[in-house]
């Protein structure tokens, strides 16, 4: 498959998303050292640092983080004005009709990913967006995956793979439902 969004995709078996995280923290400082000869790097005349660990937060903790939003982003009834305010519809994004994490993943598509400069893992997505990640054992709402972001941009996806049949029939089929019911996402 070819995601418009991802420049790195890559798994290994029996390791889940913490050890992909690990792996791919090393990998790019090696690439960059092996490459550049030094981990410090300047892209559009800013300071990118791959020595330091790499950040990792979940979708909410971005947001608390990166945004004035505060505890609001826990209130739908908050967050649909303000996607509406960024150009998102009801007509075409059925904003009504989503669960609270699928708001807060809207949200911080629109308010956050751009400001994710060093290298930062954004984990544990909706379970409902994430039809082949493996649910969190502590918190089945969501997955064991992350999205690697470097200079405000998407860089790599990677998760712990689901490996229930009969969930992930599940969550492709409530996916339909959700494209049959006008969701373009």
């Amino acid at each position: 498959h070819n995601p418009e969004f991802t420049m790195m995709e890559f798994y290994a078996a029996y390791w889940n998303y913490q050890d992909l995280m690990d792996f791919n923290e090393q990998l790019i400082r090696h690439v960059v050292r092996q490459v550049h000869g030094d981990t410090l790097l300047t892209y559009n005349g800013r300071a990118v640092d791959v020595m330091a660990p790499f950040e990792r937060l979940t979708i909410r903790q971005a947001i608390l983080k990166y945004t004035e939003a505060g505890e609001q982003v826990d209130l739908a009834e908050w967050l649909i004005p303000q996607l509406k305010k960024f150009g998102l519809s009801e007509a075409k994004h059925q904003l009504s009709q989503r669960s609270l994490a699928s708001l807060q993943v809207l949200y911080f598509e629109e308010t956050v990913e751009e400001k994710l400069w060093n290298p930062t893992c954004i984990m544990d997505h909706p379970t409902e967006i994430s039809p082949l990640a493996r649910a969190n054992d502590a918190n089945p709402e969501v997955t064991e995956r992350f999205e690697l972001y470097i200079t405000g941009r998407e860089f790599g996806n990677a998760f712990s793979e689901l490996n229930d049949a009969e969930d992930q029939a599940a969550r492709f089929h409530a996916q339909v439902a959700s494209k049959d019911g006008g969701d373009d996402e």
